[in-house]
């Protein structure tokens, strides 16, 4: 018989673990939420829930995740003990180190798997594949991901990298949505203060929004925007993390004019934002093309925005492109190639026009209703 009492457990609770607990709220469960944050974006979480704080992620750099990742994990291992061993629990793979709990504490727990660690770590560089830690991360992995009730996650390539821990295991795919609403999206017709006070107007804008955090990867948009002679093709980075700097020295030392960096922007900013654009460019190692897909990618469908895949050609993200026409895939060593595309748009409104209109058809596939795939009945 299905537990009545449930609790998410994400170290920074986005819409994604919001919709997922309302809906287990509105199906008739107790449900509570260990966050460190709470990211609330059109949709607040159900008032009825019940929320315990744990420490927030920092993603300065890889040291202070893993501090804030023990922090949490620690204060979560408690909660599970004092307040929540009765209740079924969802465990979000931030904090990673919050899966390790069932180790220490006979839990009837389930496994939802954005990104799969340790391998996020070593693929990354971040950390030596060969080191203990990664050793004994995978030699706990295999009994973690073999007791639990339920292991979820997003893609089939994820799917497949999983069951190295549990290769009889059943591992279910329920794919992720955005938090914006195609409907609403006003991209092609309303005032944009971002194109108004950065002097876009008449630009071609070329947006990466998300985490700073590898560098390498992302320093195809400084370097595309090097060699575009088109000053009507201008480049928008918006976000934080341990790569910023260098993708700003690569700018400065250039002297780059195409090119601007924008803080973290609110979340009440970000159809705005993402309106404000053109197509979004998202670059994706095709080592972490496997283990993880930014969120934020289906935020761009919504918005009607074409996809620019800096990458492989035989990822996920790839795939959506093509299976849906709505953007354009090119690896990393074809930059000149990517930048006479990018030029051609500037004065190709059809296809701009046709790619946008895709990229919200596309996102009905990745629509909310999916949630309903949490409940098992």
């Amino acid at each position: 018989m299905r537990l009545k009492k449930v609790v998410f457990i994400n170290q920074d609770a986005g819409y994604l673990v919001i919709d997922i607990a309302n809906y287990f709220e509105s199906s008739g469960f107790d449900v509570s939420v260990i966050c460190g944050k709470l990211i609330e974006r059109n949709v607040k979480l159900d008032e009825k829930i019940t929320i315990s704080r744990v420490s927030h992620y920092n993603r300065a750099s890889l040291s202070s995740k893993f501090i804030s990742w023990i922090k949490a994990s620690i204060q979560i291992f408690f909660l599970c003990f004092f307040k929540y061993r009765k209740h079924e629990i969802f465990f979000f793979s931030n904090p990673p180190l919050s899966f390790f709990i069932p180790v220490l504490l006979p839990l009837n727990y389930n496994l939802v798997v954005f990104d799969l660690y340790p391998d996020v770590l070593f693929e990354s560089g971040q950390i030596s594949k060969k080191s203990f830690i990664v050793s004994i991360w995978m030699r706990i992995n295999k009994y973690i991901y073999n007791k639990a009730n339920r292991i979820i996650t997003l893609s089939t390539s994820i799917k497949v990298r999983i069951q190295q821990y549990c290769p009889s295991k059943s591992i279910e795919v329920i794919p992720i949505w955005g938090s914006l609403n195609p409907s609403t999206n006003k991209k092609l017709n309303f005032y944009n203060q971002y194109r108004s006070q950065l002097g876009l107007e008449d630009k071609l804008v070329v947006l990466y929004s998300g985490n700073l955090g590898n560098s390498h990867e992302l320093m195809v948009v400084p370097q595309l925007a090097s060699i575009i002679s088109d000053e009507k093709v201008f480049f928008l980075i918006v976000g934080n993390g341990p790569g910023k700097k260098e993708l700003q020295d690569f700018t400065t030392k250039n002297n780059l004019k195409n090119i601007k960096f924008l803080e973290r922007q609110p979340i009440e900013n970000l159809e705005e934002l993402f309106s404000a654009a053109d197509v979004a460019i998202v670059p994706f190692s095709s080592k972490l093309a496997s283990l993880s897909i930014p969120s934020k990618t289906f935020d761009f469908l919504a918005a009607g925005l074409p996809l620019i895949i800096v990458g492989e050609g035989d990822t996920e993200l790839a795939k959506l492109v093509k299976n849906f026409n709505n953007g354009k895939v090119f690896l990393p060593t074809q930059l000149f190639e990517l930048s006479n595309y990018l030029t051609t748009l500037i004065n190709n409104k059809e296809e701009l026009e046709l790619k946008s209109i895709n990229s919200i058809k596309s996102s009905a596939f990745y629509s909310v209703d999916h949630v309903k795939m949490y409940l098992k009945k």
